[in-house]
């Protein structure tokens, strides 16, 4: 194999020795190989002397590998050719071989032109859904659509970790595991509009607007904390649930209104040029935090004056 490899190649592949130029201290490999021209044919490869233990152990590699075929002996005085112990037989294979995990693999490029490139992977995975392949063979969508549902898994799970941790620490601020609920079920609220303004300005669902959506869940929690904590200061001095709730949404009014105007006034240009690499976020926040605030102020002071109510005349 050495020798093979030495006059189709060289020896460095196997034998690296190298020389250093004192003068600039750069390196160079140092091996045995043949000119290219030299091997011209089958035949020229056939002729390759094969050199062995039993060879001349005082001749250098360079000199048996360069002498000529016939002067390569054995102890016998018989040369030793590639064609004494090997055969080549004519076969046809990939001039290229690209593997992944050591595994072969066949790769097909395609690329998306007018479609998005989630809606191009579904059409693929319906058209791949169902049939059988010869056994050790699979098929596998990798590159920009792996990539993306890598981090569309990663966001997922991020988004369920914020509305976890979000109830969590308002559980400790509120003292109560019924107050925060009803603060969180505002975030909902604002996913459809998350969807109706994706839907309604062509927006795909990307990581931008998927990053969105989780930047409203803090917003509209926020703006729900607010009435709902004025409601329980109201409580304690004395108001029924149906008050508390009323009064907390007619006066918390006036600043939910203002902290949101002036989010989406920040978030309107960026939204409005598709130019912007945060457009599709931009669009998810104003469709998120519009219809967060308007639910926040009805359902929330309704939820809250019929779960208080409930639990105030459940007996403890």
């Amino acid at each position: 194999v050495k020798n093979i490899v030495a006059s189709l190649n060289s020896s460095v592949n196997f034998d690296p020795a190298f020389w250093i130029d004192e003068r600039n201290g750069n390196h160079y490999f140092v091996g045995v190989q043949y000119r290219e021209q030299d091997i011209d044919s089958i035949d020229a490869l056939l002729d390759i002397p094969i050199t062995g233990v039993d060879q001349d152990r005082t001749a250098s590699a360079m000199d048996r590998l360069f002498r000529p075929a016939p002067a390569v002996m054995q102890s016998n005085g018989q040369p030793v050719l590639l064609r004494n112990i090997a055969e080549i037989q004519r076969t046809s294979a990939p001039t290229e071989v690209t593997h992944l995990n050591i595994s072969r693999v066949t790769d097909i490029f395609a690329d998306v032109d007018g479609r998005d490139i989630g809606a191009v992977a579904r059409d693929i995975d319906d058209k791949l859904a169902g049939r059988e392949w010869p056994e050790g063979y699979r098929v596998d969508v990798r590159g920009e659509v792996a990539s993306m549902r890598e981090s569309f898994g990663g966001l997922a799970f991020g988004f369920g970790m914020a509305v976890i941790l979000v109830y969590f620490v308002m559980v400790a601020l509120f003292r109560s595991f019924l107050d925060p609920f009803i603060v969180m079920l505002a975030v909902p609220l604002g996913l459809l509009g998350v969807v109706w303004i994706l839907w309604l300005t062509d927006t795909t669902l990307n990581i931008q607007s998927f990053m969105g959506a989780i930047f409203m869940i803090g917003i509209a929690a926020s703006t729900s904390t607010l009435l709902v904590e004025f409601a329980n200061r109201l409580r304690a001095e004395g108001r029924s649930a149906s008050e508390a709730a009323l009064e907390a949404a007619r006066i918390r009014m006036r600043p939910i209104l203002m902290t949101t105007g002036t989010a989406l006034l920040a978030l309107l240009p960026p939204a409005l040029n598709p130019a912007e690499p945060i457009m599709p976020l931009a669009r998810a926040v104003i469709g998120g935090l519009a219809s967060s605030t308007v639910f926040t102020l009805v359902a929330t002071p309704l939820l809250y004056r019929e779960f208080k109510r409930w639990t105030a005349a459940t007996p403890h």
